[in-house]
C-alpha cells in the first residue's frame, strides 16, 4: 500500500510540473533552425536577444537570439511565450543550424 501511495504521489507531481501540450512547441530534432524558428515566431514565441560578450559570441542581426558560448561551444537560443521559456540547442552547419534538442521551462 505504501509503495502505491508513493507511486501515485510521484505521478501527480510529474503531471503538475510538466508543461501542458499547449506549451509544447512544434519542433523536431534534426530539422533546420530557419524553418523551426519561423514556426515558433508564428506560434507566438518571442526570441530573446543573446547577451554578447567575449565569452558569448553573437551571430549578428539575422539571428539576434543566437550566440556561441566560447567555453562550451553550445548554441542555445531562448524563446518565451506567456510564462513558458523554451531553450533550443543547435548544431551549427554552413548557412544554417539543425535542432539538436529543446526543453520547455515554466
Amino acid at each position: 500500500m505504501r509503495s502505491f501511495v508513493m507511486l501515485l504521489t510521484f505521478s501527480l507531481l510529474a503531471e503538475c510540473s510538466s508543461p501542458s501540450s499547449a506549451d509544447q512547441p512544434d519542433l523536431r530534432i534534426g530539422e533546420y533552425y530557419t524553418s523551426a524558428r519561423q514556426r515558433l515566431i508564428s506560434a507566438g514565441w518571442q526570441a530573446i536577444p543573446a547577451e554578447c560578450s567575449p565569452s558569448n559570441m553573437c551571430f549578428g542581426d539575422m539571428y539576434p537570439e543566437m550566440a556561441t558560448n566560447m567555453e562550451t561551444g553550445a548554441v542555445c537560443p531562448t524563446f518565451i511565450r506567456g510564462s513558458s521559456r523554451l531553450v533550443v540547442c543547435l548544431n551549427v552547419i554552413p548557412d544554417d543550424a539543425i535542432v539538436a534538442s529543446f526543453r520547455v521551462e515554466r
